[in-house]
């Protein structure tokens, strides 16, 4: 019975240790700016690209419509995505794919769609620099896009979300306008206010359009203050609080569809 009773501690024991081992491996998992994808999507592209702002090479996945290659003369619309916190240029791309293809009335309108590495920088600093002043001309360059702020939107997701939102408030002339799912609101970060109160007059002429998904159970609340400085600017903001639905992209995008149908309508 002791050996038994011995065994039986020492197995558990083992058992904890590698959980806590396993545990540790995960959460210090090495960050790497070049990340290809796994899967095989038809259409889906990985660059590296040199940043002089990260000071490395940074990886990028491009998603290409199905009749990118059959239309020479076109050129497209790009979605920017952005990954939220833990992602990089591999994450979520089929999901994305199939979300924005779900909310077009006419699958050849389906856009470009680019997937930057945003690692863990909030898309602040330097990684905002690289998107702006590296990314956009890298993949104006090398792919048939429209080149006018019209044909250029922001998507994200969690951080990505809040990004999304701060980097079209702050450039008004580079994006249409930003779509944030499930963003996430640091109770310091003025940075938004700040980009509205900057560029007010600016997103106000241009038309910028801003629309804010929020699950019940994810914060709904926390945008109020900037979506009512947004609105009494006379910019154009929308929001959608998705019933019973916590922090989940998964849950964000089988809801969310009739929302991004409506909003892409004109882009």
């Amino acid at each position: 019975m002791h050996i038994v009773s011995f065994f039986g501690i020492a197995s558990r024991v083992i058992l904890c240790v590698l959980c806590v081992v396993f545990t540790a491996c995960k959460r210090d998992k090495p960050f790497s700016w070049v990340n290809p994808p796994a899967d095989s999507i038809a259409g889906l592209q990985h660059h590296i690209v040199p940043s002089q702002f990260e000071k490395a090479d940074v990886g990028v996945s491009i998603l290409l419509p199905a009749n990118y290659a059959q239309n020479p003369q076109k050129q497209y619309s790009v979605i920017y995505y952005l990954h939220g916190s833990g992602g990089n240029e591999s994450s979520e791309i089929e999901a994305i794919q199939q979300f924005v293809k779900r909310s077009l009335k006419n699958t050849h309108q389906m856009p470009i769609i680019v997937f930057p590495n945003g690692g863990r920088s909030g898309y602040f600093g330097p990684t905002e620099n690289r998107i702006i002043q590296e990314l956009i001309p890298y993949i104006e360059s090398n792919f048939r896009t429209s080149n006018l702020r019209e044909g250029r939107l922001l998507l994200g997701f969690s951080m990505g979300g809040t990004a999304s939102m701060r980097l079209a408030l702050k450039y008004p002339d580079t994006f249409t306008g930003a779509v944030s799912l499930g963003g996430r609101l640091w109770s310091k970060d003025g940075s938004l206010s700040l980009a509205i109160t900057e560029n007010a007059q600016q997103l106000k002429a241009l038309g910028t359009r801003l629309l804010f998904i929020q699950g019940e159970k994810d914060g709904p609340d926390q945008f109020q203050g900037i979506v009512s400085q947004t609105a009494n600017a006379g910019i154009s903001v929308k929001t959608h609080v998705l019933p019973n639905t916590s922090h989940n992209l998964d849950a964000y995008l089988e809801q969310s569809v009739p929302y991004l149908a409506s909003y892409l309508q004109d882009f």
